[in-house]
């Protein structure tokens, strides 16, 4: 499967479109590509799980790792957040976001791409996310760095997702007042995922 298509499945995973948004996906490579579907003989896969789709999330067993180096509500991760950009430091933002660990075991295996018929892999997943992660690490602080920022609140305009081992946060606007003291609505942080009350960065605009 092609890059761009991994991309577009880890893209709706990411903003935690609606279900009845949700696309499906290919084979995570080439070696794993599908038939054309007008080629004799070809059948779409089985798909046990199609309702996953429609109900945005897979069902999956409990998980005892936990979310490490997060904060401890939405709020101070936004003024952590604040801090690593107007400390012009895309490592400290990094080091609010889901690592591969915490991806791969807690995220991954409730989303509807994690399905057998996706042919995804949780590497696919992590491969993308993570360049999405240090992409949009760098550029909020290209985009927004060296301004003493003052967080004021997360908007949230997509609603809060519940899943069995997680909480999204979805479609968030941070909003701070910059030091000329004008009213900011920064876009950067795109979803926040919570684990037994800590919280961390899931997406980034990138």
């Amino acid at each position: 499967m092609s890059a761009r298509v991994v991309l577009l499945a880890l893209s709706i995973a990411a903003a935690v479109a609606s279900p009845a948004q949700a696309e499906e996906s290919g084979t995570a490579s080439a070696a794993r590509a599908r038939p054309a579907r007008n080629l004799e003989g070809w059948y779409p896969p089985a798909d046990p799980e199609s309702a996953s789709v429609r109900l945005g999330r897979r069902a999956a067993p409990a998980v005892d790792l936990p979310l490490t180096g997060g904060t401890r509500s939405l709020p101070a991760l936004g003024r952590a957040v604040l801090a690593a950009v107007a400390a012009g430091d895309p490592q400290a933002m990094l080091d609010l976001c889901v690592t591969k660990p915490e991806f791969e075991t807690i995220l991954w295996p409730e989303f509807p791409e994690s399905r057998p018929a996706t042919g995804l892999l949780a590497m696919d997943g992590w491969r993308v996310l993570a360049n999405r992660l240090t992409s949009g690490s760098h550029g909020a602080v290209s985009d927004h760095g060296g301004t003493a920022w003052t967080f004021l609140r997360f908007e949230t305009t997509a609603g809060v997702r519940a899943y069995r081992n997680f909480r999204l946060h979805r479609g968030l606007v941070l909003v701070a007042r910059d030091a000329d003291g004008v009213e900011q609505r920064l876009h950067f942080v795109r979803t926040a995922v919570e684990r037994k009350g800590v919280f961390k960065i899931y997406s980034l605009r990138d």
